[in-house]
């Protein structure tokens, strides 16, 4: 749940300026205050197309290019005040792709809207503070992202995921900044490193740094696979040190270059990869 903070930007502008990928946000936002506000935190980074009700909505995200729409902003009820929740169901079954982000006023922090919202699959909430100007959206955009993508990530994983090694993957795939290494992973696990490795020979793995590093190409081939992200930008929303570090984990291990892994049928190849990994 991420709070708001306070904009140190000028006044709202009227129009957002689409980036060269033409990353698209659908934004179910009725008030014309909070439409300025979502402009003035996304200006740059994503074109917004706003809707007032749920059809307004779907029709939006119905159009929308899978590749380019990279989140749906929703507030917890429309212009005429029916509630959201069953909407949110509906687009994280279809689009599972497409992380979508719940904006909540801050009185209505702990409302029956919000924990339905919730309940509903949103990967993100944002709550707006009163009198701000502003708020980070984009970081909680990049969360969702994170969390869809890695939720399809263990899909992938599916039947090679060991019970005694669950609580590592989804570490890796959920929390990339804080599963960077084996000592990072056993420090939030709260286990030692011996540990992993134990756990990793009994199922059959190959040693803990081998399967966090397969994580992460995972997740990578994922957000490739299903956003026009430019590399650089997947590089640091999985928090490698730098784009050429992440390029070259990888090709060592996908052994393909991530601008070759632009479709469904890549991100296949790549999973074959990583089950011929444990196969070997």
């Amino acid at each position: 749940m991420t709070a708001l903070a306070r904009s140190k930007r000028g006044s709202p502008s009227r129009h957002v300026t689409a980036p060269a990928s033409q990353a698209v946000v659908a934004a179910l936002v009725p008030g014309r205050r909070e439409r300025a506000r979502v402009q003035t935190a996304l200006d740059g980074r994503a074109c917004v197309r706003f809707a007032a009700t749920s059809n307004e909505l779907r029709s939006l995200v119905a159009g929308a290019d899978d590749g380019s729409l990279i989140a749906v902003l929703i507030e917890a009820r429309d212009a005429v005040g029916t509630p959201m929740s069953a909407l949110v169901r509906q687009l994280v079954s279809e689009r599972p792709s497409t992380p979508v982000v719940a904006i909540c006023d801050g009185a209505a922090g702990l409302s029956r809207d919000l924990l339905d919202l919730a309940r509903a699959g949103t990967h993100e909430v944002v709550i707006r503070g009163h009198g701000d100007d502003g708020f980070p959206l984009w970081a909680a955009i990049e969360s969702g992202q994170r969390t869809s993508a890695g939720s399809r990530t263990l899909a992938l994983i599916g039947g090679a995921m060991p019970v005694e090694l669950k609580a590592m993957l989804e570490l890796c795939v959920y929390y990339p900044a804080e599963a960077r290494s084996v000592s990072l992973v056993a420090r939030a696990l709260g286990v030692h490193r011996k540990t992993l490795v134990n756990h990793c020979t009994r199922a059959g793995f190959p040693p803990p740094g081998v399967v966090i590093n397969w994580c992460r190409v995972l997740h990578a081939a994922v957000l490739l696979s299903t956003t026009t992200r430019p590399v650089d930008q997947i590089a640091r929303l999985l928090a490698f040190p730098s784009p050429s570090a992440f390029r070259n984990v990888f090709r060592r291990y996908a052994e393909t270059r991530p601008g070759e892994v632009r479709d469904a049928a890549g991100l296949r190849r790549i999973v074959e990869r990583w089950r011929g990994s444990l196969a070997g």
